[in-house]
């Protein structure tokens, strides 16, 4: 009995890092879902301004209102054809605590087309 006093602090000593490791991944988990859903709320605020005032040319105001919702945006393009506008928007990850494993770090991606069919606005989610 003696011998096995310290194994409870040995065994607590090789679990930490896992489960240190464990709690970065699910705080990055939680940060790169709240960056994403920004995007797609920002992105679909512009999208809907610009259904709403769609013979009007709004380019430019889907924009700023767009560049107001979210933060650091590196892409955004917009195309408004005669029934359709389609928005892209990609924003790079914030820097996150798991980088040093993962060392592939893509930019968050939206693009959403809405569409007028029988007099009706369709919004499709292409990517995001």
């Amino acid at each position: 009995m003696k011998d096995e006093k310290g194994q409870t602090l040995v065994s607590f000593a090789l679990i930490l890092p896992i489960l240190v490791m464990l709690f970065a991944l699910v705080i990055d988990t939680g940060t790169i879902y709240l960056e994403q859903k920004e995007l797609r709320d920002g992105v679909l605020t512009g999208l809907k301004y610009g259904m709403k005032h769609h013979p009007n040319d709004v380019k430019e105001q889907m924009r700023a209102l767009i560049r107001e919702n979210v933060e650091g945006i590196s892409i955004l393009n917009i195309y408004i054809e005669e029934n359709q506008i389609k928005v892209q928007a990609e924003k790079p990850k914030k820097q996150n605590f798991m980088q040093f494993i993962i060392q592939d770090n893509p930019d968050i991606e939206v693009i959403y087309t809405a569409y007028l069919d029988n007099n009706k606005w369709k919004i499709v989610k292409e990517r995001g």
